[in-house]
């Protein structure tokens, strides 16, 4: 499960960035939601999926600027999703995100490029993984 951290300061005290276009892909509804409410929070568009085909054919017409996927979505697995990000737009930021940690997922994700992050994360660790120059999250 995703926590929203009341440590966490407000949004306004947060340094400027350029608002990304952000495709949101988790099929928990409360875990989508508040990924949602955390990249608003972070001054960017939120577009949110509760399932894999939807996000395909979404991206299939449009060039987000980012995304965070689930890795598990049903019977799909999200990082698919990732791949497919990644050969539409290659400097698109990918954020893989499970609730469990494994090392081979961990390792599948930073080959494609994206960060991993376990939930819950904070709000924090997802503006790192969204705006980090550094490239992917090291395994």
């Amino acid at each position: 499960m995703v926590s929203l951290s009341t440590s966490e300061p407000a949004s306004e005290s947060r340094p400027i960035h350029k608002q990304l276009q952000v495709v949101i892909v988790d099929d928990d509804p409360s875990v989508l939601g508040t990924i949602t409410r955390f990249v608003k929070a972070l001054g960017h568009e939120a577009i949110s999926f509760d399932n894999f085909e939807q996000a395909r054919v979404f991206i299939g017409s449009n060039n987000p600027d980012a995304f965070v996927v689930d890795i598990r979505l049903g019977t799909y697995n999200g990082l698919q999703l990732v791949h497919l990000a990644r050969q539409l737009n290659a400097h698109a930021r990918v954020v893989a995100v499970s609730g469990f940690e494994d090392l081979v997922l961990r390792e599948e994700a930073a080959r494609a490029g994206a960060h991993f992050l376990i939930k819950p994360f904070t709000v924090s660790d997802l503006e790192h993984a969204l705006t980090s120059l550094a490239g992917p999250t090291p395994v």
